[in-house]
């Protein structure tokens, strides 16, 4: 019984850190992908990217697309200064 509050307990904080819809993978992605670029460039600003969903406006998409975020978590720090991810993330593309 205790093990199963438990679990309604973490589903529940989960659900309301998430906004009850969960995350998407694309804010996931990109999420995980400036902090990539947090670890491996000195002068790396976050704030300067948006990894939220919104649907609608002038930034309905996150800053950097599945695509880009997949090659900078899988390149080497030195691979993302050579190929310029440290300034423009977003134009990251796989070679």
């Amino acid at each position: 019984m205790r093990s199963l509050l438990k679990a309604v307990v973490i589903l529940v904080a989960f659900s309301t850190l998430t906004g009850g819809y969960g995350i998407r993978k694309d804010e996931l992605d990109c999420e995980e992908a400036v902090q990539r670029l947090v670890d491996c460039c000195p002068d790396f600003v976050p704030s300067n990217l948006t990894c939220e969903y919104t649907g609608c406006g002038d930034h309905p998409n996150p800053d950097i697309e599945i695509t880009a975020a997949d090659c900078i978590k899988a390149a080497t720090c030195d691979e993302l200064v050579e190929n310029g991810a440290c300034e423009n993330p977003a134009q990251v593309r796989c070679p």
